[in-house]
């Protein structure tokens, strides 16, 4: 005696194959336009925070490709079961395989976009330790700043001339990010107005010796020099003859004199006899010679005047 056994149920599409091929079509180029947008404009979106709200939303497009084309094209069916966070759970049909989808495509990228702790790293070009050439106080008082959009973080160095920053959104990944120094002792070799940020987040930028600012600023001598000749009515005295004084000029700032810059200022004579002349011409020193001579011992010839120059300088401020 032959034992009948139940046929499976069939499973019944509650609309034609034509209806299900129309949506999985829809649902198709929805996630084309959706990929599309997602791939021309990934740095603003990840700049912006709104990377992964847009990868969910394009796998929410292809899960429903997915099970609309398994259930009413191809007219399959599917289950899944197992547990999550300590729950169990079990989907059949065209459900099984959204699920299925969403899960995998969030499981697939767990874990890569997270924050990430970043370090910046201050060198120098020659291979000196940045210790050895620029001195320990000189890297306590210089510091970094971080451009992270609408957030800027000061970062300071350690010994070792490195700054560290715990925590960057991972939105910052992949966009470049500005970096500026402020120190009175080096510069960036080669600045630039943002960095990529490498794979290890380990950031790397070479520093040169601060150029040094430089200031011009005239000075003058503090004393006034004056030579007089004649002016007496012995025709013989020493003060009828031609005389001369020298009066100089000294850097008063601690830097040098600029060769050629010599002046007298003030200057007051009576005659075209009262002369002065450059006598020393160096960036120590710049000395004027002041001269007079009378031709006529009873009219009194004089000059007088104060030696300027040009100092430069270092600015210190």
């Amino acid at each position: 005696m032959m034992s009948a056994h139940p046929k499976p149920p069939v499973l019944r599409q509650p609309a034609t194959p034509t209806f299900y091929a129309v949506v999985a079509l829809v649902a198709a180029l929805l996630a084309f336009f959706v990929g599309s947008y997602l791939f021309t404009h990934l740095d603003a979106l990840v700049a912006n925070a709104f990377g992964d709200q847009a990868y969910y939303l394009l796998l929410l497009f292809l899960a429903l490709v997915c099970a609309v084309v398994l259930f009413g094209v191809l007219r399959s069916i599917g289950s899944a079961q197992g547990q999550l966070f300590g729950a169990a759970f079990e989907f059949g049909g065209p459900a099984a395989l959204f699920v299925f989808v969403i899960l995998a495509g969030g499981f697939l990228f767990k874990g890569k976009q997270t924050d990430f702790p970043l370090t910046i790293k201050l060198r120098t070009d020659d291979q000196q330790t940045m210790e050895g050439k620029f001195g320990k106080d000189a890297i306590a008082n210089s510091s970094l700043l971080i451009d992270l959009g609408p957030l800027t973080q000061p970062v300071k160095l350690n010994g070792d001339a490195v700054g560290e920053i715990q925590i960057i959104p991972f939105r910052f990944r992949k966009t470049p990010i500005g970096v500026s120094l402020d120190s009175k002792f080096f510069v960036l070799k080669e600045p630039k107005s943002a960095y990529p940020i490498p794979d290890d987040a380990v950031l790397t930028l070479i520093v040169v010796p601060k150029p040094k600012k430089t200031i011009q600023a005239r000075v003058q001598s503090s004393q006034l020099f004056r030579i007089t000749s004649g002016g007496t009515s012995d025709g013989h005295s020493p003060f009828c003859q031609p005389r001369t004084v020298r009066g100089c000029v000294l850097p008063q700032h601690g830097g040098k004199l600029v060769p050629g810059s010599g002046n007298v200022v003030d200057l007051q004579r009576n005659s075209d006899r009262g002369k002065f002349q450059l006598a020393i011409n160096t960036p120590d020193q710049i000395c004027m010679d002041f001269m007079s001579s009378t031709g006529a011992c009873e009219t009194e010839i004089y000059v007088q005047g104060y030696v300027s120059a040009v100092e430069e300088f270092e600015d210190k401020s």
